[in-house]
């Protein structure tokens, strides 16, 4: 599994030149929509980003690419590249997910055929002075299990669990196609004995997925979602494990591979 990160902080000083990196204008179109620059900066990087893992890690042709969305979530998907656009398949050889929130793009990708991935980062933002991380939890109450509420209502830092539970519910619903569509409450996320992070779906555990979480600086948390084939996928993503509610003390998630504009314009 291919995990990478994009910073935008000093990346688009020459937005135009970025955006005239990708090929084909609805894509373009699709950044430009945003109103405001963050945002639409975010949205050149997940283009980027996403143009880039097949170029430099599948070998496909940076022109040639094409994305679509084939699910009721919307996840986005690799289109096979010869097909009639009006008639276009996934090439389900590969799943990539991607997500962003305040300056970074996250985004995974297997070429492992039938499994699936999904992914969120959040950015822990300052709450307002009239609030509290009671007041925050209670108004989600209703997209928590009763046993991560309990989690919540004892744990040291229920602010970076609450977080943490959101992304990881998150890559869940993305990893399998149908973003938030779902039942939130019927997923239940906890540290296991071991001290992995692991799921229940329904009361029922879910032993065939893997979690992992990490910090990419001090505010901000991704969360990844995988299949749990280590012999193929990732071997050492539990080495060493980030459990829920586990505060930043320094350490950048190793697994992430920072990607800059440079490194996309170098494989273009």
């Amino acid at each position: 599994m291919i995990l990478l990160a994009f910073d935008i902080r000093g990346a688009f000083k020459e937005f135009d030149q970025a955006l005239a990196m990708l090929p084909d204008a609805e894509s373009r179109a699709a950044v430009m929509r945003y109103k405001f620059d963050n945002d639409r900066q975010l949205a050149l990087a997940s283009q980027l980003l996403r143009r880039y893992v097949f170029v430099k890690y599948y070998g496909f042709e940076w022109d040639t690419i094409r994305f679509g969305s084939m699910t009721k979530g919307g996840k986005p998907v690799l289109l096979h590249p010869h097909e009639s656009s009006s008639s276009p398949s996934a090439d389900t050889s590969y799943d990539f997910n991607i997500s962003h929130h305040g300056h970074w793009v996250i985004l995974a990708a297997t070429d492992q055929p039938g499994h699936c991935v999904g992914v969120d980062v959040v950015t822990m933002d300052t709450l307002p002075s009239s609030s509290s991380v009671t007041e925050l939890i209670e108004c989600f109450q209703p997209q928590l299990s009763p046993q991560e509420q309990h989690m919540l209502r004892h744990h040291p830092h229920p602010l970076e669990a609450f977080y943490g539970i959101w992304a990881l519910k998150e890559s869940y619903t993305k990893a399998i196609g149908v973003g938030l569509y779902h039942e939130l409450n019927q997923l239940n996320f906890y540290n296991s004995k071991e001290g992995l992070i692991q799921m229940s779906n329904t009361g029922k555990e879910q032993p065939n997925l893997g979690f992992h979480m990490g910090w990419l600086d001090e505010k901000t948390l991704a969360a990844v979602c995988y299949d749990d084939d280590k012999s193929t996928l990732c071997k050492d993503l539990d080495d060493p494990p980030l459990q829920i509610g586990d505060v930043f003390r320094g350490r950048i998630d190793r697994h992430f591979r920072i990607v800059t504009l440079h490194d996309c314009m170098s494989v273009k």
